[in-house]
């Protein structure tokens, strides 16, 4: 009895557990856990994700290149608005010979030059001109403008033609390209001879014909013919008129008379006097 009681005091029963080295183990399970986990933040916190560590830096290396050519497209767009307006500038500076010269002229026509400007010449108007033929004529009738557009070979598309020929055309009045424009088809429809002074623009209509022979118009002060005279040449010829009064003779407002004396003409005029 008394040599086993020291045996029971000193051990420990069959079957049971140490208690104290159980505790020692488990503080050091937990202490390496908790390392592992700082380890794996720490890894994190620096970049490395462990689970994704090669697509992380794919993704760092596009975001600096984003980084790279934004910063050479804004060096270039600097360059870019400091250059254009320099070259503008340069450009606009450079002397121009032919500036120059025509500054040049300008300057010495300014000093030389008459105050009152000189007009130059218009030339007369044409038949290729497209003329318009109800401004020219506004009180001719309809039949004399398909003559003047369809047969060259009219009286009346020869008067226009001579008419707008006349290097003073721009200064005559309506009455007055009208009255001009008349005698001109009545001189083509007579077959007048060309010694006449008629159809001359130098000469006035209210002369043609006089102090050559006793073909030739009577006008009152303001210009406006009066009478139309056809009688015996100077040579005592009888003058004959064989063809028809054409009707443009109506646009002669002021028209009183028509003498074809000695002529072979029995047909009625007054149909193609004014009222």
């Amino acid at each position: 009895m008394s040599s086993q009681e020291p045996a029971e005091q000193g051990g420990l029963p069959p079957g049971s557990v140490e208690h104290g080295s159980s505790n020692q183990q488990e503080p050091q399970e937990e202490a390496g856990l908790a390392g592992a986990v700082l380890t794996a933040d720490v890894q994190w916190v620096a970049g490395q994700n462990p689970d994704g560590t090669e697509a992380d830096a794919n993704e760092r290396k596009k975001k600096m290149m984003l980084i790279r050519v934004l910063l050479l497209l804004l060096a270039l767009l600097v360059i870019l608005v400091i250059a254009i307006p320099l070259a503008v500038s340069g450009g606009g500076q450079k002397d121009d010979p032919a500036l120059e010269i025509s500054a040049m002229d300008n300057s010495t026509q300014g000093e030389t030059s008459d105050p009152v400007p000189t007009q130059v010449p218009t030339q007369p108007p044409t038949m290729e001109s497209d003329l318009d033929f109800e401004v020219l004529l506004p009180n001719a009738d309809n039949s004399t403008f398909e003559l003047i557009s369809s047969d060259p070979s009219s009286p009346q598309f020869k008067a226009f033609e001579w008419l707008t020929s006349d290097p003073h055309l721009q200064r005559y009045e309506t009455w007055r390209r009208e009255q001009r424009f008349a005698l001109a088809t009545f001189f083509h429809v007579f077959g007048a001879p060309l010694f006449w002074t008629w159809l001359n623009y130098e000469i006035e209509e209210c002369g043609w014909g006089e102090n050559v022979n006793k073909i030739h118009v009577h006008c009152d002060d303001a210009g406006r013919v009066r009478r139309i005279v056809v009688g015996r040449a100077v040579d005592r010829d009888i003058v004959v008129f064989r063809g028809s009064v054409p009707p443009e003779l109506s646009l002669i407002r002021q028209l009183e008379a028509l003498e074809l004396s000695h002529n072979h003409q029995k047909e009625l005029i007054l149909s193609w006097l004014p009222p």
